[in-house]
């Protein structure tokens, strides 16, 4: 992963992304291997409540996101869901 230069590489190919998503997933990368709540991430990585911006912001930046990174988006290897608790990112 290239943070700085918004680039990440999957299976030789290089892939841009937002900054967003390298908020993402820095946070992510700050916190190995800890389950991280919605409400973590949105004040960590928005710098705003969940209420303000409603769970489905954040599900469409982890999903383009897995769509960028993952093998196989079925099965999420890097950045897995803990339901009813949140994502989890095995480093």
């Amino acid at each position: 992963m290239d943070i700085p230069a918004l680039k990440v590489k999957r299976d030789g190919k290089v892939i841009e992304i937002s900054k967003r998503e390298a908020a993402i997933i820095q946070f992510f990368a700050a916190n190995p291997n800890r389950v991280i709540g919605r409400e973590e991430l949105y004040k960590e990585v928005w710098d705003e409540t969940m209420t303000e911006l409603g769970t489905r912001t954040m599900d469409m930046h982890i999903a383009k996101l897995r769509s960028k990174i993952e093998p196989d988006t079925a099965e999420p290897k890097i950045i897995k869901t803990v339901r009813g608790a949140g994502y989890k990112y095995e480093a």
